[in-house]
């Protein structure tokens, strides 16, 4: 049988006809607002309890064995991480060499590069003072044979 809010209030007009409105107040602070199939006792708790302690057990021991694969990892990869700064170290030194002849054919081409452009310029400044002279020469010639 299920007890709803009709049947709790059935009981309270029936006990206020025998006991008296204080006494049944009393009475029905005393029942719990559920069934009492739904009432967890000391008993329910404690196992709950031990339950939820065995669970954390497990996960204790569960994060025992992480723990101890990660630091079984940890010199593994303390040993990894060495070799490769022991790379690096000795990579720093020749790319350091290498930057330094890149370095120094940057600076043979540049000044290549300089030296030519300076050898054209100069070139294309002297056909064009040349052609100009030639065009003030013939332009004087042909005003003074006009005249």
């Amino acid at each position: 049988m299920t007890i709803d809010e009709r049947a709790r209030h059935e009981l309270f007009l029936a006990a206020e006809r025998s006991l008296g409105r204080p006494q049944t107040e009393t009475l029905m602070a005393l029942l719990p607002p559920v069934g009492w199939a739904e009432v967890a006792t000391k008993h329910d708790l404690a196992a709950l309890e031990e339950r939820m302690s065995l669970r954390f057990d497990m996960v204790d021991r569960k994060f025992d064995m992480v723990d101890e694969r990660f630091s079984s990892l940890g010199a593994h990869l303390g040993t990894r991480f060495e070799m490769v700064d022991e790379r690096f170290a000795s990579l720093g030194a020749h790319l350091g060499t290498r930057f330094e002849m890149v370095d120094q054919k940057f600076d043979t081409q540049t000044a290549y590069l300089l030296g030519e452009l300076d050898r054209r310029f100069n070139a294309q400044t002297r056909t064009l003072f040349l052609s100009l002279a030639g065009l003030m020469i013939s332009l004087t010639t042909l005003v003074i044979a006009v005249r």
